[in-house]
Parts: structure tokens; C-alpha cells; sequence
């Protein structure tokens, strides 16, 4: 691991981090010389993350990214462990059936809403009041889609960039850094539910375009460069990892 990379002596809070691209950054960091509280809601993968990884360093809280109550104890919970918090990863995220607006049912908006969009602004919310009280320099990640710059039915993503640039500009001089990735498609965890009760229409939309397909290894890198010093300068983007799918 470069030196200009390292993440020695800091501690990452990563959402949906026991699985999929969460796992895949999880890890990297943990190369990178981080302490990492990764949280999940799916038992399953945040025992076989307990089962995978030192406890030292490494730790799986599992919760619901939208009860405020559990994202209270995981900051308790991550600064009892590790003492601080400086790299917040909102990468947690579930996906709809593709539906356009007239056929969308109103209880999966609010789902989608409330984990992808609503959820990140908690994280978010407590982790710079932490990082200003603490007066630690400290870095957000926002995982979005390329969705948000091309796709009406990734609503919540076009709210993350938002998100993302709101908190830049209020923050960044006050030491804290907020940036967005936007990967295209991955195999992970929520592309394999993709399927489930798709919308034909909203698939053959997507299917127009190229379909580009990135490894979440490949995205954990951009990831670990916004958490790391060498981006020092970086507030406010939005980084395509996507093999340029969202120029063609």
C-alpha cells in the first residue's frame, strides 16, 4: 500500500459494509492501515464478516440504517471501540423494480427513500457533528450510480449528489471533506435483486445504452483515495467509476 494512500491510525465507519462493494472497500481499508465498523442489516453476512476478520481492527455492527436509535448506538458503539471516527462510507442501498413514476407504488418510493437518501443524511448529520466536536479532518463518501446523471428512476441518487454537494459547502472549511462515486453496474449484492419483479419497460430503457459492468474491487480504490490524505483538495465531486458509460 503507498504511503500517500495509508490510512494508518483512523478509524471508517462503512454502511452495508459486510458485503458487495461495502466488503470490498471494508477490506481495503483495513489494508490501508484503518479500524473499520462496518454495519448491516443481514445477519448472515455480518457473521461471516465476525467470523473473517480480527476484532481488533475490524468489528460488524448489525442495524437498520433508518432507525436513527441504531445509527446512535453504531457511533457509541464505534467511538467506545476505537475512540473517533474520521471516514464515514453511506454505502448502504437497495434498488427498485425499475418502474416509471406512473406505475410506481408509493410504499417501495418511500423504502428506496429512506435507505438511499434519508438514511445517508443521519450518517452524515452525526458523523460531522462528531468530526467538528472532535475537530478531527475527516472524510465523507457517498456511494451514488451513474444512474444519477442519466436515469429518472434513480430519484434518491439525484437527492445523494445534492446531499453530497450541500454537505461540501457547508464543511469542507471546517476540515471535512465530502465527495460522491458513482460506479455503474456491479456484481454485488443488490444487482443480484435487480431481477426480482423488474419493470419490462424500465429494463428495456436500461438496456438501450451500453451496459458497463466495474469491479467493486476497482471502485474500493477511487473510495480509498477520497478517504485518504492524497485527496486533500477533493470536496464537493461527483466520480464516475464506470469505463465512461455515463459520457457515451
Amino acid at each position: 500500500m503507498s504511503p500517500v494512500l495509508s490510512l494508518e491510525g483512523k478509524t471508517a465507519i462503512v454502511t452495508g459494509g459486510a458485503g458487495g462493494l461495502g466488503l470490498s472497500i471494508t477490506d481495503l481499508f483495513l489494508e490501508a492501515g484503518a479500524n473499520v465498523v462496518a454495519i448491516d442489516i443481514n445477519t448472515d453476512l455480518v457473521q461471516r464478516f465476525e467470523s473473517s476478520h480480527d476484532s481488533s481492527r475490524a468489528i460488524a455492527v448489525e442495524a437498520n440504517v433508518t432507525l436513527e436509535e441504531d445509527l446512535e448506538d453504531l457511533f457509541k458503539t464505534t467511538i467506545k471501540k476505537f475512540g473517533k471516527i474520521d471516514i464515514i462510507v453511506n454505502n448502504a442501498g437497495v434498488t427498485d423494480r425499475l418502474d416509471p413514476v406512473g406505475t410506481l407504488e408509493k410504499d417501495l418510493w418511500d423504502r428506496i427513500i429512506a435507505v438511499n437518501l434519508t438514511a445517508p443524511m443521519m450518517v452524515t448529520k452525526l458523523g460531522v457533528n462528531h468530526m467538528m466536536e472532535k475537530q478531527i479532518k475527516g472524510s465523507i463518501i457517498n456511494i451514488g450510480s451513474v444512474a444519477a446523471l442519466r436515469a429518472a428512476y434513480t430519484a434518491s441518487k439525484h437527492g445523494l449528489v445534492g446531499l453530497t454537494k450541500n454537505t461540501a459547502a457547508f464543511y469542507t472549511d471546517k476540515g471535512i471533506r465530502c465527495n460522491a462515486v458513482l460506479p455503474s453496474g456491479m456484481e454485488t449484492n443488490i444487482s443480484k435483486t435487480l431481477t426480482k419483479g423488474i419493470n419490462d419497460e424500465g429494463y428495456c430503457h436500461m438496456m438501450k445504452g451500453p451496459v458497463t459492468m466495474v469491479d467493486p474491487k476497482q471502485v474500493a480504490q477511487t473510495v480509498l483515495f477520497l478517504a485518504s490524505d492524497a485527496s486533500n483538495t477533493v470536496s464537493g465531486s461527483c466520480i464516475a467509476t464506470d469505463l465512461g458509460y455515463a459520457a457515451s
